[in-house]
């Protein structure tokens, strides 16, 4: 027995993407699925990423108030990792503390939805080689979240060291031993 039905095709361009999909309008993609467990292609990965520069770059306000505070959630990981790892003599033991402890900053900063300059610079990149973002824009978005990483940084350590307390001595002795095995 033979069945001579055609299976149902997808559209190749979707032109108004599901409302699931996190897509400005008018962005072109090869067929987002509606589902959001659903795996998404590389390409439609790609889009969303460009996208998502397109729009930070579009509103320089955000953009930068983003920026300040994901300088400041890296610059508290920072502090936090120097003070789970303050008084640990194991040198590994140390270091697997602080990296733990490091890497909840960017979990806070992929749950928050701030901007760090790393990612940025990737997905300005792609936007300009999708002809989406020139690269005069891509230049102020980079600035921008340079800047904005930086200041927020700085801000911070500087409200925790204008702080002070009773643990600056342990603290700053590991600070510089740690600084110091970094710099070579």
């Amino acid at each position: 027995m033979t069945i001579n039905a055609q299976a149902p095709q997808l559209d190749s361009a979707v032109t108004e993407p599901g409302p699931l999909s996190g897509l400005p309008r008018g962005v072109i993609t090869n067929g987002i699925a509606d589902d959001p467990f659903e795996p998404l292609s590389v390409g439609v990965m790609v889009d969303r990423v460009a996208a998502m520069a397109v729009e930070k770059a579009a509103h320089p306000w955000a953009f930068l108030m983003r920026s300040l505070v994901g300088g400041a959630m890296v610059a508290f990981g920072s502090l936090l990792a120097l003070v789970v790892s303050t008084g640990v003599k194991t040198p590994g033991v140390a270091s697997l503390l602080m990296g733990l402890a490091f890497g909840m900053s960017f979990v806070l900063i992929l749950v928050s939805g701030m901007s760090l300059i790393t990612a940025d610079m990737a997905a300005g990149f792609l936007a300009v080689l999708k002809r989406t973002m020139t690269v005069g824009n891509y230049a102020f978005l980079v600035t921008v979240g340079l800047i904005g990483n930086i200041v927020g940084a700085l801000v911070f350590v500087t409200i925790c060291s204008a702080a002070g307390g009773p643990y600056l001595g342990a603290f700053a002795e590991r600070a510089a031993t740690v600084g110091a095995q970094k710099a070579g």
